[in-house]
């Protein structure tokens, strides 16, 4: 089993990262001066492969961005030098050399393509207002821009946008490269272009403070073994260079979920069931049926006749084919087999060099029957390599050609051999893949880790039904089981979020063995925590609801840093603007006490308290904390001369209550803030009743505390104290 530990990549530059894969291999491309190229199989170890520009491209300057997306045999390269706009170069080879073949087409920069299941263009860039996009009517002509929605409170950049069970995913970056807190949103639409609405959970991928910071400019890649998705991203150095990282990447909901960013040793990703990247002993794959094949660098050549071949292995009822072929012939049919039990009972998809369509055709017991039918693009190019990959979940079969849906049918089984055929000869076949199970059954079997996130419906086996969001409900007795990957031997926090409508009692387990229960009094939306002690490294995780009804939505797990004593802050005048943090990240449930003495210095200043609060950093390239004043998750109450105010922040602003209250500028004011659980509850002065109760159904559950100001000067004190 092998092991990766981010980042994957050092001692180069590997800003702005984008991995195109391409017969079965990754090339990936980086901000540099000549665009160097390096490629691999499994994501994981690179080999430089060169240069794909020539210095006389851009004399003088760094091409920006560079992303490549593949259509028809040519590749095309899009890249903004040193951000004067973009440039449209195009190879016959993803290794180059890429050439010119637009002018200056502007569009700012990090311009990144989405071609969409019938064909259609999109080209996405950066912007002040958040990103835009246009549709394209070919590689080097763009439409007129639209505002997409996906916008990070200031310069918004590194777009990248796939599709995913019929919606739009997008993911972002912001707001300077320079930045700690330079992170990766995500947004979800029905459209391509416009609509997008950001992810709760946003931002998906952060870390400020210590190692591997400053994480941004992603794409996303199917992995190695055709199901897992992984996302592609840097971090920066104090010397400002970047590394290159990587991290799976998954979908539910409207929800984009990455594990990480991860800082310690992770599996790396899996290899398929069966491979054949067409190497010296790749023979020993296959069964020749009828004909002849030879062997030309990275390709099979079919050259006349007849011709079918299957392979030795046979996938399971469901999984994942991925074939690489082009059509070099004049005459005939050709295509992909699947499914194969024998040479009279298979499946095969077929191209007809007369036709602008792919059939579905089942062999059953030698005779055929078309299943359906389905039109290509209408410049789809036979004699270009194309990649299909062949997509069964055990109800469903789904085609995808060049990453486009083109055709879905039912079929419950693809059970048998893979292979090729061609009446008339005149076929080349590249990478030929197979891996057993759905996207979903990889998920499961992944090692997620922790500190982190879980979706609830990952939890190993198929006796889940989960809803269209993701949550499973659970009656008495049931049990979930995941595979976590933990970093270190410690007390944990498992946070359970969804509806518990009646008391609960719950058990956990590690790898079977009894760790602890605990028991919960009915909570309609909102959080238990249940505190044990895990182990380090590779284990599963056993999760059992001995008693009453529930239905969960996400868990969470975090180290538990345990308040030992009250600790006191002593804050002498502090602002007009700025944030400091102390504490623990593993700080859960306590009460706060603050004497303050807030003198704003506008009519909106205000200052106040800091909770649950975590990934701090200014903004801009200078550390700028006016421009910073959000840069943080967490909780804030705030006060002002006239109103006590409750915010959640995630990099932005919600104003979760705003109360009138009178508050003494330049007195100092007793407030009181209990933290537990999922509910907030603020106390002004010696009155024994809150001023404000609050119930997140989505809460933040640790953190640190700390003091913010907004165009106000605060001083004062502030005691914590376990609750």
């Amino acid at each position: 089993m092998n092991n990766y530990i981010n980042p994957i990549k050092k001692y180069g530059d590997f800003a702005d990262p984008f991995v195109i894969r391409y017969n079965g291999r990754y090339y990936l491309y980086a901000t540099n001066q000549d665009v160097r190229c390096w490629s691999s199989t499994d994501l994981i170890d690179w080999i430089p492969e060169g240069a794909t520009i020539s210095p006389e491209e851009f004399p003088g300057l760094v091409p920006f961005a560079p992303e490549v997306v593949y259509w028809n045999g040519a590749f095309y390269m899009y890249t903004s030098p040193h951000g004067y706009g973009h440039f449209v170069l195009k190879s016959d080879s993803p290794t180059g050399p890429f050439e010119k073949i637009s002018d200056n087409v502007a569009h700012n920069i990090d311009g990144s393509i989405f071609i969409d299941d019938d064909g259609e263009w999109y080209f996405y860039w950066a912007d002040d207002s958040g990103i835009l996009g246009c549709k394209m009517k070919s590689p080097t002509e763009f439409g007129e821009p639209v505002n997409t929605g996906a916008y990070m409170y200031g310069w918004t950049e590194g777009p990248y946008v796939l599709k995913q069970n019929g919606k739009y995913y997008m993911t972002y970056t912001g707001n300077h490269y320079l930045s700690s807190g330079y992170r990766i949103n995500a947004a979800v639409s029905d459209h391509p272009l416009i609509g997008y609405k950001d992810d709760e959970m946003n931002p998906i991928v952060i870390h400020t403070e210590g190692k591997n910071i400053g994480l941004g400019h992603s794409c996303t890649v199917l992995g190695p073994d055709l199901k897992s998705y992984y996302m592609v991203y840097h971090n920066i150095n104090p010397d400002a260079s970047r590394d290159l990282n990587i991290d799976y990447q998954s979908w539910h909901g409207l929800s984009t979920k990455v594990y990480g960013p991860t800082r310690s040793q992770h599996i790396s990703p899996k290899a398929p069931d069966f491979s054949d990247y067409v190497e010296d002993n790749s023979l020993i794959n296959w069964r020749i049926i009828k004909g002849t094949w030879e062997r030309d660098n990275h390709f099979y050549q079919v050259s006349e006749g007849d011709f079918i071949c299957v392979t030795n292995k046979e996938l399971e009822n469901t999984g994942v084919v991925e074939a690489n072929l082009k059509f070099t012939g004049n005459k005939g049919r050709y295509g992909v087999i699947f499914g194969w039990l024998d040479k009279d009972n298979y499946y095969k998809l077929v191209f007809s060099s007369k036709s602008k369509e792919i059939q579905l055709i089942k062999v059953d017991m030698n005779k055929e029957h078309s299943l359906v039918q389905s039109i290509l693009p209408d410049d789809f190019d036979k004699t270009a390599l194309h990649c299909l990959r062949i997509v069964c979940d055990g109800t469903s079969l789904v085609l995808y050609i060049d990453n486009r849906k083109q055709m879905e049918t039912v079929i419950q089984s693809a059970k048998g051999r893979v292979g090729y055929f061609a009446t008339e000869g005149g076929i080349v076949i590249g990478f030929t893949g197979f891996s057993n199970g759905t996207a979903l059954d990889a998920e499961k079997e992944f090692y997620k880790p922790i500190p982190g996130g879980i979706p609830v419906c990952t939890a190993l086996g198929d006796n889940w039904t989960p809803s269209s969001e993701g949550s499973i409900s659970l009656t008495r007795s049931r049990q979930l089981l995941y595979h976590l990957n933990i970093e270190s031997s410690d007390e944990y926090a498992i946070d359970l979020f969804g509806r518990f409508l009646m008391d609960t009692q719950w058990k956990i387990t590690v790898d079977g063995e009894f760790v602890t229960d605990k028991s919960f009094p009915m909570n309609e939306h909102g959080v238990l925590s249940i505190h044990a002690k895990l182990p380090e490294g590779l284990h599963t995780l056993g999760l059992i609801l001995e008693n009453g009804q529930a239905e969960l939505s996400r868990i969470g797990l975090y180290k538990v840093n345990p308040l030992l004593h009250d600790e006191e802050k002593l804050i002498a005048k502090f602002g007009p603007y700025g944030k400091q943090l102390w504490g623990e990240d593993g700080w859960s449930n306590y009460r706060i006490t603050a004497k303050l003495k807030v003198t704003p210095e506008s009519e909106n200043g205000h200052a106040g308290v800091m909770f649950r609060a975590s990934e701090p950093s200014e903004g801009g390239e200078g550390n700028d904390p006016v421009l910073g004043t959000n840069f943080f998750k967490g909780y804030f109450l705030g006060l002002s001369g006239t109103h006590i105010i409750l915010s959640k922040h995630a990099y932005d602003e919600q104003i979760l209550v705003m109360k009138e209250c009178s508050i003494k500028l330049g007195e100092t004011q007793v407030v009181s803030i209990d933290v537990k659980g999922d509910t907030y509850s603020i106390f002004i002065d010696t009155c024994s009743n809150p001023i404000i109760e609050y119930h997140d159904a989505l809460p933040y559950t640790h953190g640190r505390i700390g003091i913010r100001t907004k165009n106000a000067i605060v001083e004062g004190s502030i005691v914590v104290r376990s609750n």
